[in-house]
């Protein structure tokens, strides 16, 4: 199942949801290297840690920074200097890794309010409920 153009703005809503679950249990996520995501097959096996750490090994190799540096509350824009471009490449990362293809125009709107929390969550939403958009 593939889904098409997924609202952000409405996972950004679903964050408070997650918001209130542990999180401690993203931070000692351990990135991933790049053959573990070439060996990578079902975008629907992920648990939250191997999202967090997909979109933090991303970011880490968007603009090159320390992966160390980028925590869960770091804010796209702001805190991580990521550009419309580095936003467009990270979605586009997600895009082929997780199956889902997003509303472009809907992240750029919102990216400015996304942390790196909101993001991996928008994303987990698909992993955890195996792709369904309704969930």
């Amino acid at each position: 199942m593939k889904i098409n153009y997924v609202s952000v703005a409405t996972f950004i809503m679903l964050s408070a949801i997650f918001n209130s679950s542990d999180s401690n249990a993203m931070s000692n996520a351990q990135c991933l290297s790049s053959s573990d995501v070439a060996a990578y097959t079902s975008p629907w096996n992920c648990s939250r840690e191997e999202v967090n750490a997909f979109v933090k090994q991303t970011i880490s190799e968007i603009k090159h920074i320390d992966k160390e540096k980028i925590t869960d509350e770091s804010n796209l824009i702001y805190d991580l200097g990521l550009d419309s471009l580095d936003i467009f490449e990270l979605v586009q990362s997600c895009q082929d890794y997780f199956g889902i293809d997003y509303n472009i125009y809907d992240v750029m709107v919102q990216a400015n309010a996304m942390t790196v929390k909101t993001f991996v969550d928008i994303n987990w939403h698909f992993c955890e409920h195996d792709g369904d958009f309704e969930a």
